[in-house]
């Protein structure tokens, strides 16, 4: 995964052997655990819509943030492709 700020929409990702470079993104839309149940190693993510130069569009999601003291560096995942 490459951005250009740490806690930044994606600028490129690589999917399927495929590099795959952002032309459009919206996003992020945050999901965050229960503030009241603390339960350790639990992650927020930020959600992010994408559309890749070939026109591939996905649904990605960072899990965490650099240095939010729940378990290392923020890992990306795809979540879905949209038709």
């Amino acid at each position: 995964m490459l951005y250009a700020v740490p806690e930044g929409p994606p600028a490129q990702f690589l999917w399927r052997g495929q590099t795959c470079r952002v032309a459009r993104w919206a996003g992020p839309e945050r999901i965050a655990p229960e503030w009241w149940a603390d339960r350790p190693g639990t992650r927020l993510r930020d959600y992010y819509r994408v559309e890749d130069a070939t026109g591939l569009r996905l649904w990605l999601y960072r899990e965490g943030l650099a240095g939010d003291g729940r378990g290392g560096a923020p890992r990306w995942f795809v979540h879905g492709v949209f038709a």
